[in-house]
């Protein structure tokens, strides 16, 4: 199928939603008639799912649409390389719809609309969830799992929605929005761009109506400090609390190993100037910190808004690993590190806040290291009763908008569910789910692949393959083993 550039457009905007928009396409409406079905292969489990079920379902959703608009506003995400290994679906749909909502700017929810049969096929509305065309496109190109349908109902499709890449994999697809693995790490081109943030955090916090400053100055931003953290082992980290226009913005000041310390360096930048003016200070023992996390509520109750950014303020896709570890991935065997997609796992349900004691109010009101105007400080600011209060309203807000999610996992079910089980070694199993084909299928067109065969030939003696590995070679996959294929053209 052809499809023919029809518009070149360059946006000059403040928004920067619209600093990624791609030049549009026309795809036609294939001329071939639609093959019949392919029978269920003797060998493939229940209830498979192959490319003709997968694809013959998304027709017909698209063919119950009331409109062409709500047919271009139309993605798929599919889980079927689950079902088709016989996993259930169950927490796999709550991290599908946890994993969309916290991408979504709208301040009503999105539950994803099941479609098919089998269970494992999602339809989300673009225009429901804030996103552009372009969002989706800027998922579909990063996508770790690059595959192109060659089907006359994947052409169709096309047609009908008017996108190159209408359907993706569920986990494939929400590791590349977030940004959750080495592979699919794009220096926070994606994840930020798709929420709206801003490089500089300063003009992000202003996008959600923080001023530092001016809060602190007010007496409104409230501090607390400790040692405790589960992932900032050996280490001390502030935490600042300010108020935002959707409920809450909260932020980490956090050191490296070996850096400064809260207990001899309590304050915040902006508490140093507090009620200060012409550049004066109120103390000089600043905090220097090596690098931030942010959460910020969303318009749709969810405290999810992420973000990572160094000492100069810039955001990050990764925390550096000599300030925090990635305790659940090393639990895992995947990364210790901590990326913008790791989040999530921690900051779940009732939990969006992790629980933790001051330690700093007690130590600047009570030692004489610190002078008057200090101590005042930790009178005025680091009142744990009322950042308490604060969390306690955060946590109830977002576990409430869970809630009517319906997601009840005992943990986070999108890092644990949707996209763990990607990150890590795969079996031949799995990766003939991932073409859709059954492992007696797979196994005999691998086998006979000119280059699929020697990358991927350990599958087929019980072997494994790494995500790195699938991602580089998974196109050439798909074509060698006519995963994506009519049979009979």
């Amino acid at each position: 199928m052809r499809y023919l550039p029809l518009l070149f457009i360059v946006l000059m905007a403040c928004n920067q939603s619209h600093e990624h928009e791609l030049p549009e396409y026309v795809f036609e409406q294939p001329g071939q008639p639609i093959p019949d079905p392919r029978p269920t292969p003797p060998t493939a489990p229940a209830g498979f799912q192959g490319v003709d079920n997968v694809e013959q379902s998304i027709l017909d959703d698209l063919g119950n649409l009331d409109s062409d608009t709500e047919r271009k506003e139309s993605r798929y995400f599919i889980g079927c390389e689950r079902s088709n290994n016989g996993q259930d679906l169950d927490e796999y749909t709550q991290g599908i719809n946890r994993g969309i909502n916290q991408l979504s700017s709208e301040r009503e929810l999105f539950y994803a609309t099941p479609v098919g049969g089998g269970g494992c096929i999602y339809r989300v509305d673009l225009s429901k969830i804030g996103w552009t065309k372009s969002d989706w496109n800027l998922i579909a190109d990063a996508d770790v799992l690059q595959f192109k349908t060659q089907t006359v109902r994947g052409k169709t499709i096309q047609f009908l929605t008017q996108a190159k890449r209408p359907y993706l994999f569920g986990s494939s697809g929400l590791l590349a929005a977030y940004e959750g693995d080495a592979i699919a790490d794009r220096g926070g081109k994606i994840y930020y761009t798709l929420m709206n943030q801003a490089a500089d955090t300063t003009a992000f916090l202003a996008s959600e109506d923080v001023d530092r400053q001016s809060q602190v100055n007010d007496e409104e931003a409230m501090f607390s400090g400790f040692s405790s953290s589960q992932i900032a082992l050996g280490k001390t980290r502030i935490i600042n609390v300010f108020e935002s226009k959707n409920g809450a913005c909260i932020g980490t000041l956090d050191t490296a190993l070996g850096g400064d310390d809260i207990f001899k360096n309590p304050f915040s930048v902006e508490l140093t100037k507090a009620g200060q003016v012409n550049g004066a200070v109120v103390s000089n023992k600043l905090f220097k910190h090596d690098a931030q996390e942010w959460i910020c509520s969303l318009p749709n109750g969810l405290f999810a808004n992420y973000r990572l950014n160094n000492a100069a303020d810039v955001a990050q896709s990764i925390a550096p690993g000599n300030v925090v570890v990635n305790l659940q991935g090393a639990a895992n065997n995947i990364d210790t590190q901590i990326r913008v997609g790791d989040c999530m796992t921690c900051h779940y349900k009732e939990s969006a806040i992790l629980g933790f004691k001051d330690q700093l109010r007690a130590h600047l009101t009570t030692n004489p290291a610190f002078n008057n105007a200090e101590k005042k400080l930790g009178q005025i600011f680091f009142r744990f009763d009322k950042i308490t209060a604060k969390v306690s309203e955060l946590n109830n807000n977002h576990a409430r908008a869970m809630t009517e999610l319906k997601v009840t996992a005992k943990e986070d079910p999108l890092w644990n569910v949707v996209l763990k089980q990607l990150r890590k070694e795969m079996t031949i199993d799995q990766v003939a789910a991932f073409m859709l084909l059954d492992t007696r299928t797979f196994t005999e067109r691998l086998r006979g692949s000119p280059q699929s065969s020697q990358i991927f030939g350990n599958l087929i003696s019980g072997g494994t393959v790494s995500l790195a590995t699938l991602s580089q070679n998974f196109t050439v996959l798909s074509l060698e083993t006519q995963a994506y294929e009519d049979e009979n053209l």
